[in-house]
């Protein structure tokens, strides 16, 4: 229990959840891991014995660990977010430029999916009292305007029309819910959250990571 995340901040963490690997010499041997995903590779490889001793010298060396933000996206995390337009409900055309200067995430949506019928009222939750250091939430929407229009008025979060998930797919997903960090210098900060992961990513939920022993 870190009380007022003195040590997050003194880490300059940006969003939970986070994971950093410090070796035994009390040296930071990788970049941060943000979303489960990112965690659940970073412990895997800590368990494995390969992350301290390879990204340590990748680090020393100058090289970035290249970690890919979906399979189905040729981008990885640090690469520019591609450019992109959107609607809102009025039909003001926002571009991807609009979000530089704070943390954006992109939540993939679709009024007529029964994950993200689920899914929320946890996110409305969320709005009402969103935690420390999170993410600006723009909300990218498929389907006819009618039903986006009934949908996003239960939102307070900016709500964009994207009928054929275009967006989503410069991403690498056309799935929903799903949902990507882009930071404020307009590069990916994260990798394609998916289902119950994208509430993780927005840190409503805690990441749940396997156990594991080490003989």
């Amino acid at each position: 229990m870190q009380g007022d995340s003195k040590i997050s901040d003194a880490y300059q963490v940006k969003w939970t959840p986070a994971g950093v690997l410090i070796t035994a010499h009390a040296k930071i041997a990788a970049q941060f891991s943000y979303g489960v995903d990112e965690i659940k590779e970073l412990v895997s490889d800590a368990v494995a014995g390969t992350t301290a001793e390879a990204i340590s010298n990748n680090a020393g060396s100058g090289k970035r660990k290249t970690i890919q933000i979906g399979d189905r996206s040729s981008y990885n995390v640090g690469d520019f977010a591609p450019e992109f337009t959107v609607t809102d409900g009025e039909g003001r055309i926002i571009k991807s430029s609009d979000f530089l200067g704070q943390d954006t995430a992109l939540l993939f949506w679709s009024p007529g999916c029964p994950y993200c019928q689920q899914m929320s009222y946890d996110l409305i939750s969320w709005e009402e009292n969103p935690p420390k250091n999170a993410p600006n939430l723009v909300i990218v929407a498929s389907g006819d305007a009618e039903t986006l229009d009934i949908d996003s008025k239960r939102f307070t979060s900016r709500y964009m029309h994207d009928p054929d998930l275009d967006v989503g797919e410069l991403f690498g997903t056309k799935s929903t819910p799903s949902a990507v960090i882009i930071g404020s210098d307009g590069r990916i900060a994260s990798t394609i959250a998916f289902g119950p992961d994208t509430l993780v990513l927005l840190g409503a939920n805690k990441a749940k990571l396997p156990v594991v022993s080490v003989s």
